[in-house]
């Protein structure tokens, strides 16, 4: 929900034609390498974990994570380049993130491969 809010956000102000570049915004606040961060850091949700609220909360969060850094992946290619730059495809392969039993996960990774091919 809250990446569905960014990205309406995002597709409103850059298409307003008032010359205002939220992904420049974005790319100086450090979103992308701050979200890659975050989800090395995070437990990678790799395995039906039913180990309770603590490992339900760390799905979520990573799933949330994802999910914004797919978004303004999607949405701008500097925001895609700078994903490579910042260890990103490291990121997918080390934590193994296609292999997560979180499915939006999966999703939110196979949507930033794609586009991160279509870039290329």
């Amino acid at each position: 929900a809250s990446a569905d809010v960014l990205l309406r956000a995002f597709t409103a102000v850059t298409s307003s034609g008032k010359g205002v570049s939220l992904h420049v915004e974005f790319s100086q606040a450090g979103i992308v390498p701050t979200l890659t961060e975050i989800l090395m850091l995070l437990p990678a949700p790799l395995h039906n974990d039913t180990g309770g609220p603590w490992a339900q909360l760390c799905v979520s969060a990573f799933s949330l994570c994802s999910q914004l850094l797919s978004t303004v992946i999607l949405h701008h290619a500097q925001l895609a380049a700078e994903f490579v730059q910042h260890n990103g495809l490291k990121l997918l392969q080390s934590r193994r993130l296609l292999d997560s039993s979180c499915t939006t996960v999966v999703v939110d990774m196979l949507l930033i491969i794609s586009q991160l091919a279509r870039l290329s």
